[in-house]
């Protein structure tokens, strides 16, 4: 038997007017409580409305354009699927455009999804970008008008909110938490060197090591691109540094360290504890688990969906959001040793 909007509001315990107004998407001042216990009966009872009837009184596609730097960038894989999980339970769709963190090809996808009458579009954001760059993206959002998020950069939009995790008190923590242990002399592996978030987080690695008193040595700091192969090509040269831990900007790089170490026969955390950043589902799986700062790739996929919803409804909810990391602390590190690498 086919479960109907009026029984969707019998589960909620509201009128099937209220009920329409939020499986439409009309503006109105219905509390956010409320919204969740439609959408909570909606799941319970596998309510499927339709969706071609429902444009026409909306005017609206039901789909959400996401553009993502890198789609095989693990972080922002589950930010997507965050992203459609979310979308879904709305009777949602989404479009994903995957641009490499450039600009033009940024402003390529705003112009395919909104002539694909996109309702809502989500744009993350990693690399640095120029202020010329800047404001021909702001000149564009504004131009297509349509309720807009940024994840990872604040924009000053209009129709827009961002979503931000703080880097430099991510950064700070993992730092912190080596000179904790008694490392003194910790090598870093950064992202490029234009990024937002390198920037941020060098913020916080050198704001530990000052809080310690320790003279922070720029000659431990190498710049990487946040792959894989990154992490091992900079090992030999921050060993013959002398570094008792190295803290990696991302999880990736922080893999590559261990690979790099393999091949030195080095152990982790004996021989050296390595960080990482981001907390990738395989950093429980490795071999030695990865201590590592958690970004919430899924709260932050849902919550981006969520305020495009907000937008869309023109609900007081809409606001811009910033996370705070959580280091997760395993088996990486340890307290240094003194040891001669020959």
């Amino acid at each position: 038997m086919r479960v109907t909007l009026k029984d969707v509001a019998a589960k909620a315990g509201l009128s099937p007017a209220t009920v329409s107004l939020v499986l439409n998407n009309r503006p109105a001042r219905i509390p956010e409580a409320t919204r969740e216990r439609v959408w909570e009966a909606v799941r319970e009872l596998q309510y499927r409305p339709n969706k071609r009837a429902a444009s026409l009184v909306t005017n609206r596609m039901g789909t959400i354009g996401i553009i993502v730097p890198d789609m095989c960038n693990i972080f922002f894989s589950n930010i997507c699927a965050a992203c459609e999980t979310e979308a879904r339970v709305r009777d949602y769709s989404v479009l994903f455009g995957s641009s490499g963190d450039e600009v033009e090809l940024d402003l390529n996808y705003i112009d395919v999804f909104f002539s694909k009458g996109v309702d809502g579009i989500i744009l993350a954001k990693a690399g640095h970008m120029p202020p010329e760059d800047e404001d021909r993206l702001m000149a564009k959002i504004q131009d297509v008008n349509i309720p807009f998020v940024t994840v990872g950069r604040r924009l000053n939009m209009q129709r827009g909110r961002s979503i931000t995790v703080d880097h430099r008190l991510g950064a700070y923590m993992a730092t912190r938490h080596l000179i904790g242990l008694g490392h003194k002399c910790i090598g870093c592996i950064t992202g490029p060197a234009n990024d937002v978030m390198t920037r941020e987080r060098l913020e916080g690695y050198y704001e530990a090591l000052d809080e310690a008193g320790i003279i922070a040595d720029p000659t431990l700091i190498c710049t990487g691109d946040y792959r894989f192969d990154s992490g091992a090509e900079h090992l030999p040269y921050l060993l013959g540094k002398f570094v008792t831990a190295i803290f990696c900007f991302n999880d990736l790089m922080a893999m590559g360290v261990y690979k790099g170490c393999r091949n030195y026969n080095l152990q982790i955390p004996k021989d050296l504890s390595v960080v990482g950043f981001d907390d990738i589902p395989f950093c429980e799986a490795l071999e030695v688990p990865l201590t590592t700062v958690c970004q919430p790739a899924e709260r932050i996929g849902t919550e981006a969906m969520r305020q495009i919803f907000h937008l869309l409804n023109q609900e007081e909810e809409a606001r811009d959001f910033v996370f705070e990391p959580v280091l997760k602390v395993r088996a990486s590190t340890s307290a240094p040793k003194s040891f001669s690498r020959g």
